[in-house]
């Protein structure tokens, strides 16, 4: 398959060791576009090495989402399949203890950081809604966690900020579908990643 007939996934938080990281080489192998991001470039690569496209992105600064999509829209002739938002991070602490600093920064990249990067690349997603090359609706993934409806002692404000992006996804599928495009959740379990260190 030419890599212009390729469908495209875009995937937030993809550092060695991470979730994204693991989703980059698995979408890969089932003949993907994968376009990987994170902070550092220095975290992906493993991931060049494979052919996969690394590119950086930190979701909490606005200019380098704009940055980004500008890029993967020229890449793409303007166009994305998939857009994965696995970026996270996480603080373990008492409810009543935590540091509003560390809680508002772990906010910033969960829940705003995502809102940010969905709102700037569902242009290019519903340009890809009447694409010829793609049998499949332009989807968003964002990923929560089953902590977002079964609460978790001492990961307060981290459920919180996962249970704010389960109610945000259930809204946007509303919102999105009338136009072709499908939201999913995906409610990660316990899995063996760097969450706490990694975006």
């Amino acid at each position: 398959m030419a890599q212009a007939q390729k469908r495209t996934i875009l995937i937030t938080g993809c550092s060695e060791g991470g979730a994204g990281h693991a989703l980059a080489l698995e979408f890969a192998a089932r003949g993907f576009r994968v376009f990987a991001t994170a902070r550092s470039t220095k975290s992906l690569t493993t991931l060049e090495s494979k052919g996969i496209e690394t590119l950086a992105l930190d979701v909490t600064d606005e200019s380098s989402i704009a940055s980004l999509k500008a890029e993967i829209s020229t890449r793409t002739s303007g166009k994305l399949d998939i857009l994965f938002n696995n970026a996270g991070t996480m603080i373990d602490s008492p409810a009543i203890e935590a540091s509003p600093a560390e809680v508002q920064a772990m906010f910033h990249t969960n829940v705003f950081g995502l809102f940010n990067v969905i709102q700037s690349f569902t242009p290019l997603l519903l340009a890809a809604v009447h694409s010829s090359s793609n049998p499949s609706p332009p989807t968003i993934i964002n990923t929560a966690s089953v902590v977002a409806r079964v609460p978790m002692p001492l990961t307060a404000h981290y459920n919180a900020s996962k249970a704010a992006v389960a109610s945000y996804s259930d809204t946007l599928r509303l919102e999105l579908a009338p136009l072709g495009i499908k939201v999913v959740t995906l409610f990660m379990g316990v899995v063996s990643t760097n969450i706490v260190k990694l975006d």
